[in-house]
């Protein structure tokens, strides 16, 4: 599927702490010319790293190197290569040759607030007492303290950023973000913490910042870049002396229903045609309602290569615009779904407000265009009869008709 590997089975976690010792194989010391240091993770098996760009920004020779035991004094570095970039959103993807390590998953998830997170890196203050660097990576726990739409630097368009207080230091940049299930669900950025406390004068602690997983992913897809995602967010179950016993013949036997499940699901789904309605309204038929949509009025969307009507919203339906309709290319997060088209996971919504449809760009990858114009993120703009709407490679005219 486009280079990616999707895992679609349902990631069952106790609330005891993810596996360290094998989580750590996938976590690696960058080093560039200059002696700073920071923190990567391998995501697949060519082999490649993300990290910081910031972590690499400065040029000249760049090494890369495994967690190794603390007992270890000799540090195996070897040449890594920048590969692509983007200074916008703070992340880098190097190629090491010869790094042979297993890789770790990314969820395009959100988790609860709340709830716990791990934080792996090699920060520089860690050597102080051995006084020489070393190649063992260092652990952090907190908690994720909310979700935010922000950016790294003023002038760029914002992104989905975490808000946490798994303690990172200088070094710890372009390291994982984990959940209790051992994924990536963010890329740690010092920077942030670090600029925010010489601005106010005062030392910040507890407040610390990663770029979102779905950020790094869409860009990954947009690149063609091969990694392994997941597709069914991390549950917690109540807490167990040991993970889910292979003597518990019950537990894995629903495991194994559910897979079958979501396996015949993802076969059906594929063979859906993209001719869809919108799902009905929870609204009640009130005339005081401002959002409720006329009976007479009909919406179309026609992908204009074809002249084909993908979307035809019929009379007699009302339908849930309170939250409107996503259209993306993940199947668990957009009600409309166009795989291999360019499109983000959650590119954009089509809302009905004050009785006008609106479409609303969610800080997409690629963008999202109405008659040539690129939406602002988070800004719904009306629309109206003719109006053409560019998302990726798919291209669409709004019909409205009574």
């Amino acid at each position: 599927m486009n280079g990616w590997i999707i895992l679609s089975f349902l990631t069952l976690v106790n609330l005891a702490n993810p596996n360290f010792a094998e989580l750590d194989k996938s976590v690696v010391l960058i080093l560039n010319q200059q002696g700073n240091i920071g923190t990567g993770f391998v995501i697949n098996q060519r082999p490649q790293v993300v990290t910081n760009y910031h972590v690499v920004a400065n040029g000249g020779s760049l090494s890369a190197a495994l967690s190794q035991d603390h007992r270890t004094e000799h540090i195996a570095l070897k040449p890594a290569q920048l590969i692509w970039f983007s200074q916008e959103k703070d992340l880098a993807l190097l190629e090491v040759p010869g790094l042979n390590c297993p890789t770790l998953p990314l969820t395009p998830f959100e988790p609860d607030k709340g709830s716990p997170v791990y934080a792996i890196g090699f920060p520089e203050a860690a050597e102080v007492l051995t006084e020489r660097l070393t190649a063992e990576s260092s652990v952090t726990m907190g908690t994720l303290s909310r979700m935010i739409n922000a950016t790294w630097e003023g002038n760029t368009s914002p992104f989905r950023i975490i808000q946490h207080t798994s303690e990172i230091n200088s070094g710890n940049s372009g390291g994982p973000l984990l959940n209790t299930c051992g994924q990536v669900i963010g890329i740690n950025t010092v920077k942030t913490s670090l600029v925010a406390s010489l601005t106010s004068g005062e030392i910040i602690s507890g407040v610390f910042f990663a770029s979102h997983s779905s950020v790094l992913i869409d860009a990954l897809k947009n690149q063609h870049i091969p990694f392994t995602e997941i597709t069914q967010p991390c549950i917690i179950t109540e807490k167990n002396p040991e993970y889910i016993s292979q003597n518990n013949w019950i537990q894995w036997t629903i495991i194994a229903i559910l897979t079958a499940l979501l396996i015949l699901l993802l076969i059906l789904r594929q063979k859906q045609q993209f001719l869809m309605a919108i799902p009905q309204s929870n609204y009640p038929k009130s005339h005081s309602n401002p959002t409720t949509p006329t009976p007479q009025t009909t919406y179309s969307l026609i992908e204009q290569t074809s002249q084909q009507a993908l979307y035809h919203i019929p009379k007699t339906q009302a339908y849930t615009w309170d939250k409107g309709w996503v259209i993306g290319s993940s199947p668990q997060l957009a009600d409309c779904v166009f795989p291999q088209i360019n499109l983000s996971n959650r590119h954009a919504r089509l809302i009905l407000l004050k009785n006008q449809l609106h479409i609303e760009d969610l800080n997409s990858f690629t963008g999202t265009w109405v008659n040539g114009q690129q939406l602002k993120p988070f800004q719904p703009l009306p629309l109206t009869s003719g109006n053409l709407i560019k998302m990726g490679h798919l291209e669409l005219q709004l019909v409205i008709s009574a």
